[in-house]
């Protein structure tokens, strides 16, 4: 099954070239080169001559035909990850398990640390 990029208006496509010839982002711009080769009526394996795999140009057809023009940004997901909620039961390092550092094994039979200032002032790296 061939797929094709949805007609484009004189506008989409003018923009299009806009982006592919003076744009920035280099995403943007490989982007719109696909577009616009899948608007000309090339089929997915001859734009994969371009250094693109062919789920990756399908991918990107099929956005552009839902989306339109904002699917030609990257979308870049990621970043941190938010706290954990505090009836989650995980805590700090530090909590009453009794981890300190450094983390030396308990000796068997032993349930908890001692938490004498011998052992504090051991683990001071100041």
């Amino acid at each position: 099954m061939t797929i094709f990029v949805r007609d484009l208006s004189s506008e989409e496509g003018n923009r299009l070239l806009r982006i592919a010839r003076k744009g920035a982002d280099p995403v943007e711009v490989r982007r719109a080169l696909l577009i616009l080769a899948s608007a000309q009526k090339m089929k997915v394996p001859e734009i994969s001559l371009y250094h693109i795999s062919g789920e990756h140009i399908r991918k990107t057809i099929l956005r552009f035909n839902t989306e339109g023009m904002a699917s030609l940004k990257p979308n870049y997901g990621g970043g941190r990850l938010p706290p954990l909620p505090k009836s989650s039961g995980l805590t700090s390092l530090n909590s009453s398990q009794g981890a300190r550092l450094p983390f030396y094994p308990l000796v068997p039979g032993q349930t908890e640390r001692s938490g004498g200032a011998e052992e504090n002032r051991a683990c001071d790296f100041r």
